[in-house]
Formats: structure tokens, C-alpha cells, sequence
């Protein structure tokens, strides 16, 4: 099944699927014989994880980035342009929507062939070398109890809103962790990941013995088992409209994470073109409200803490199955949609783009450029 599933997401992991059919053919094998090929499915099972997770960087796609990255310069155009005319000068004539995606373009991955197309220039060597935990700065998994940002169990010195901040030190000349070029693209790029739900907030799980799933939201319960990580939504798998929660492997086929389909999917049913998003999105940026609060540093956790709140609507829309497999480490779990939710993830993901954007505008405008 898991073969299928990773099929649907156009990766290829050639010999998964030879494996599976011999895990389909072994049943009516003697025990060892089927023992041997369960063993090797766990042995390469981690890797396949690690293939699947490997999206976690790619919050809103570069739609959505783009998109908002357009749009906050407008707006930051009409209402600061000085703070604007920063912008456009440290960019140094890279336009501010290839600016928002370069964080995406330069990570780097085990992979190669998953590495971002910057990845292996002599830009992102540099970049690279001297930041190799790049990757992990677009995210934070906050357990969904969580009251803010901020619990240490479970925040980095190197997640999503500490980098953000980071970024902002450099861009005020406080540091000189990365060139200001460097700072204010990922502060582009990290301010729409951080509203994208799924890269501020996930769940935590726990197993019966059946497999059946139940959610851990407090964050002692979750800290007791962190192999209980979502991993930000990766772990579970979409499948059909039929309501049904255990994949067969005809169901399989429709499977996909939970993350991509927030990443991309739901994007793209706002609008499938940028000039269309830009168009739909832009009279609501006008007149969105932003409410952030103290120094421009603590806007991101600020950020982080709202999207806590956005993923816990996520997760009470959607219905459990099985985990697959039983035991071990690694895990995923098929899941489905109340009736009604893709409608109402739409309409919410269109909703984030625009606090993101207006959000990053805001935060353009704020900071003490040197």
C-alpha cells in the first residue's frame, strides 16, 4: 500500500513495489519465510519516511509564496516606501518573488535529486556549508494544547520563529549570522511558512493494539513520546471521499499527505494562476487587521501561537484510521475528511495567505533598517 501511496506523490522508489507484492504473496508462505520480508520492509521503511518528510520545506508551494510576496510589497509600497526602497535595495535587483522562494530553491537534501535546484551552486555550497541545518528552520511541531509558542521541549534555537528572529537581527545589524540578502529572504519565505498551519503546529499520537489512532494534544502527554510526532502532517495519508479510513490498495492509489495537500493543493484551489491569487487576495490584504503586539522581534511567536490555534480547527475535521505499519518506529495513518472540510480548508488556507501577508508587510515596515 505504502508503495502506491508514494507513487501518487510522483516518487519513484523503485523495488518498494516488488517488495510489497511479495509481502502480498508471502501470506500464503510458511511464518519464517514471511518474517524475512517484513524484516525488510522495516529496514527500508525509514528511508521511504524520510523520502515522504522531505516536503516539509515547501510550505504554500511557489504559488502561494510568490503570491505573498507580491502582494506585501504593494502594500508596503503605499504605506512605507522607504521600507520598501530598502527592500528593492538589499535584493539588489532579484525580484522580491524570487526572493520568497530562494529558501526553498537552496536547502539541501540527502537525496540529490530532492535538493533544491540552488542547491548545488556555487551560492548554495556556500550557503550550505556554513548553514547545514537550514532545512530545519521552516517549521516547529507544537503539540495542539500547546498555550504559546515557547515551551523548550518542543522549540529550537533553530525552528521557524527563532530563525525569523535571527533574520530580523541581521536586518537591524545586531548580527552578522547571514549576508542581510540572505536574512531577509528566508524572513520573506519563513513569515508564509510559519501561517501555513501544519509548519507551526501538528499532532501527536498514540496506538492501541489494533492500530486504532488517538490524538495527544497536552504537552506533557506529547513530550512523553515524541516517535508520536505527526511530523507536521507528513504521517497521514489522504485517501478517497468514500469515508473510508483502512487503504486498500486500490484506495491507496488517491493517497497523499495531509502536509502537501495544505502545501500545494489547497493553494491552488484559491486560485490556479499568481496573477489570479494576486487579483482574488488583494482587496482582502487592504483591508485584513493586523494585531501584533511589542517589538517587531516577537511578532513571529506571536505568528506561531495564532497558527496553533488555525491547525487544532485542522485536526478536529478529520477521521482516523489504522496505523500502518502496527509496530515500530515508523508510522503513517489513512485518513479521511468530515463532510464539508475541503470546503472549509479552502476557505482557511485563503484566509492564512492573507494574514501572512498583510503580517509580513507589517513586519517589513517595522523593522530598523541599517
Amino acid at each position: 500500500m505504502l508503495t502506491r501511496t508514494f507513487h501518487a506523490q510522483a516518487m519513484s522508489v523503485h523495488g518498494v513495489e516488488a517488495l510489497e507484492g511479495s509481502l502480498i504473496v508471502c501470506r500464503d508462505k510458511p511464518a519464517a519465510f514471511r518474517e524475512y520480508f517484513a524484516m525488510i520492509f522495516r529496514l527500508i521503511l525509514p528511508a521511504i519516511i524520510m523520502v515522504m518528510t522531505c516536503s516539509r520545506a515547501l510550505a504554500w508551494g511557489q504559488l502561494g509564496h510568490r503570491t505573498i510576496a507580491t502582494l506585501a510589497l504593494e502594500h508596503l509600497q503605499k504605506n512605507n516606501p522607504a521600507a520598501a526602497a530598502k527592500v528593492k535595495e538589499i535584493l539588489a535587483g532579484e525580484s522580491i518573488e524570487d526572493a520568497s522562494i530562494w529558501p526553498d530553491d537552496v536547502r539541501p537534501n540527502r537525496i540529490k535529486s530532492r535538493s533544491g535546484r540552488f542547491a548545488e551552486t556555487e551560492e548554495g555550497k556556500i550557503f550550505n556549508a556554513a548553514h547545514p541545518d537550514n532545512p530545519m528552520w521552516h517549521f516547529v511541531d507544537l503539540p495542539l494544547g500547546s498555550k504559546a509558542y515557547g515551551d523548550k521541549r518542543f522549540s529550537k534555537e533553530n525552528d521557524i520563529v527563532e530563525t525569523m528572529v535571527k533574520c530580523i537581527d541581521v536586518l537591524e545589524g545586531r548580527s552578522d549570522f547571514m549576508s542581510k540578502r540572505d536574512a531577509l529572504r528566508f524572513l520573506l519565505h519563513l513569515a508564509g511558512d510559519v501561517h501555513q498551519p501544519l509548519h507551526a503546529a501538528c499532532g501527536f499520537f498514540t496506538f492501541d493494539a489494533e492500530g486504532r489512532a488517538t490524538i495527544i494534544t497536552d504537552p506533557d502527554e506529547a513530550a512523553a513520546d515524541m516517535d508520536g510526532n505527526d511530523s507536521g502532517g507528513n504521517k497521514l495519508l489522504l485517501g478517497s471521499e468514500s469515508g473510508a479510513t483502512d487503504a486498500s490498495p486500490e484506495e491507496a492509489d488517491k493517497r497523499l499527505p495531509l502536509h502537501r495537500y495544505w502545501d500545494e493543493h489547497l493553494v491552488v484551489m484559491n486560485a490556479e494562476t499568481e496573477a489570479e491569487l494576486v487579483a482574488k487576495l488583494r482587496d482582502r490584504v487592504t483591508s485584513f487587521q493586523a494585531v501584533n503586539s511589542g517589538n517587531v522581534r516577537t511578532w513571529p511567536a506571536q505568528w506561531a501561537t495564532d497558527s496553533i490555534g488555525v491547525s487544532c480547527k485542522l485536526y478536529g475535521e478529520l477521521k482516523y484510521g489504522k496505523r500502518f505499519p502496527r509496530t515500530g518506529k515508523y508510522w503513517t495513518i489513512y485518513l479521511n475528511f468530515q463532510k464539508g472540510t475541503k470546503e472549509k480548508f479552502t476557505g482557511m488556507a485563503g484566509e492564512q495567505l492573507v494574514k501572512a501577508t498583510r503580517n509580513l508587510a507589517e513586519t517589513l515596515g517595522a523593522i530598523q533598517w541599517k
